[in-house]
C-alpha cells in the first residue's frame, strides 16, 4: 500500500450484535497518528455518541487488528476513548492489538481526564466535619514536611560549618565584604532612623504616663532599660529580616529556578559553604553593630523628645540619668540576643531560598515566606530569652 494512502487512511466502524446481550463492536482501521488528529478525534467522538443513543447492555469489543499505523499522539486519543467506554459501560475488551500498542495504551494510562475519573479519583469530603477533620490533617502533613525540611537545612548547616573549619577555602570569603555592606551600610539610615522614633516615641509616652505618680524625671531609665534590653534588638532585627532577609531568600530563589545552583554542584561546589554560610557569617557580624547604633540613636530619640517637650529636660540633666541605668548587663543582653537573631534570620532565609521551585511566582512566595517566619522567629527567640534571663535573674 502506498505510504502517502496509508497515512490519509482512517476509518472507524460501530458494529451492532446480533443479540442485545452480546457486545458492540468497534473496528479501528487505518492510520491513528498525529496528522490525522482532528479527524480521529470528530470520528471518536461520533463513535461515542452513536454508543450512547444504543445504550449496549453488553461490553464493547475495540478491534485493533486493522490498525495500520499509530503514534503516541493517536494512541491518546484512543486511550480517551476507551476510559470513556469504561466509565459508561460493562467495560471494553481491546482485541488484535500489537504488543507495541498495548504497551502504549498502559504507558497513558491515567494521562486524561477521563482515566482519572473512571478509577476514581479522590472526592472531597462534603460534610463539614469531615472538611475539618481533611484540613487538620492535610495542615499537619505539611507542617510535619516543613519540620523535616528545617531539621534537614539544620544538618547541612552544620555539617558544611565543620567541612569548614577543617577546609576554610571551601567557603566563598570574597562575597563577605559586599554581604556586609548590602546588609549594613546601606541599612544603616533606616535602622538609625527608626530607633530615634521608637525611642522618642517611649520618652513621649513615659513623660506622658509617670507624670500621673509624680515619676517623669524616671523616664530616661525606662527609655534606657527597654531600648538596650528589647527594643533597640528587636526593631533593629526586624529591619535587617525585611531587608537583607528578603534579599538572601529572593537571591538564592532566583539561582534555584534558573538551575544555578545546580550548576554550582556541576562544578563540584557546594552551595552550603558557598552560598549559605557566608550570608550567616555576614549577618552575625554586622547585626550586632547594627544594634548598638541602634541603641545610641534610640537614646538620642529618647532625649530629643523629652527636650522638645514643655519644660524638657537639659542633655546634662537627661545624661545622669541615663548613665545610672546605663549598666552591662543590659547593654550585653541586648547585644547578646542579636547574634541569635542573625543565625536565625540568615538560616530561614536561606533555607526558603533554596527551597524555591517553580518560576518567579515562587520566588516571591518563598521570599514572603522567609520575612514571615523570619519576623516569627524573632520574636519567639526574645520571648525564650525574657524567661531566660529573667530566671537568670539579669
Amino acid at each position: 500500500m502506498d505510504t502517502a494512502v496509508a497515512e490519509n487512511d482512517l476509518k472507524i466502524d460501530v458494529l451492532p450484535p446480533e443479540l442485545p446481550e452480546q457486545a458492540w463492536t468497534v473496528n479501528l482501521q487505518g492510520a491513528f497518528i498525529l496528522k490525522n488528529g482532528a479527524r480521529l478525534a470528530e470520528q471518536l467522538r461520533k463513535t461515542f455518541s452513536e454508543l450512547s443513543e444504543h445504550r449496549p447492555q453488553g461490553p464493547i469489543t475495540v478491534q485493533a487488528s486493522a490498525l495500520e499505523r499509530f503514534d503516541g499522539a493517536g494512541v491518546v486519543l484512543l486511550r480517551g476513548f476507551i476510559d470513556d467506554c469504561q466509565k459508561d459501560y460493562a467495560g471494553v475488551q481491546l482485541e488484535g492489538a500489537s504488543a507495541s500498542l498495548t504497551r502504549l495504551l498502559d504507558l497513558y494510562q491515567g494521562e486524561t481526564s477521563s482515566t482519572a475519573e473512571s478509577q476514581g479519583a479522590p472526592q472531597r469530603p462534603t460534610n463539614w466535619l469531615e472538611r475539618c477533620f481533611d484540613q487538620i490533617g492535610t495542615e499537619a502533613v505539611t507542617l510535619f514536611q516543613q519540620c523535616a525540611q528545617a531539621f534537614d537545612f539544620i544538618g547541612a548547616t552544620v555539617a558544611a560549618c565543620l567541612r569548614a573549619i577543617r577546609q576554610p577555602k571551601i567557603i566563598n570569603w570574597r562575597e563577605i565584604p559586599a554581604l556586609v555592606q548590602r546588609a549594613g551600610a546601606d541599612g544603616l539610615i533606616i535602622v538609625a532612623l527608626t530607633n530615634i522614633l521608637i525611642g522618642g516615641i517611649m520618652a513621649f509616652q513615659g513623660v506622658v504616663q509617670l507624670e500621673q505618680f509624680g515619676a517623669g524625671s524616671m523616664t530616661p531609665v525606662m527609655v534606657t532599660i527597654a531600648h538596650l534590653r528589647e527594643l533597640g534588638p528587636i526593631m533593629t532585627a526586624f529591619i535587617v529580616a525585611g531587608r537583607s532577609g528578603a534579599g538572601f531568600a529572593a537571591e538564592l530563589g532566583t539561582m534555584r529556578v534558573n538551575e544555578e545552583i545546580d550548576a554550582l554542584k556541576t562544578m563540584g561546589l557546594d552551595p552550603m559553604p558557598w552560598l549559605v554560610l557566608p550570608r550567616m557569617l555576614a549577618l552575625v557580624c554586622i547585626l550586632p553593630l547594627l544594634v548598638i547604633v541602634g541603641n545610641i540613636c534610640g537614646l538620642a530619640g529618647g532625649y530629643i523628645a523629652m527636650a522638645a517637650m514643655e519644660g524638657g529636660m537639659t542633655w546634662s540633666g537627661y545624661w545622669t540619668t541615663v548613665s545610672d541605668a546605663l549598666l552591662f548587663h543590659h547593654f550585653a543582653t541586648g547585644v547578646g540576643k542579636s547574634y541569635i537573631f542573625a543565625l536565625a534570620i540568615a538560616a530561614l532565609a536561606c533555607a526558603q531560598g533554596l527551597a524555591a521551585r517553580g518560576g518567579a511566582a515562587a520566588v516571591g512566595v518563598r521570599t514572603t515566606a522567609a520575612v514571615v517566619y523570619s519576623l516569627f522567629a524573632v520574636v519567639i527567640l526574645d520571648c525564650v530569652f525574657a524567661l531566660l534571663f529573667t530566671w537568670l535573674g539579669v
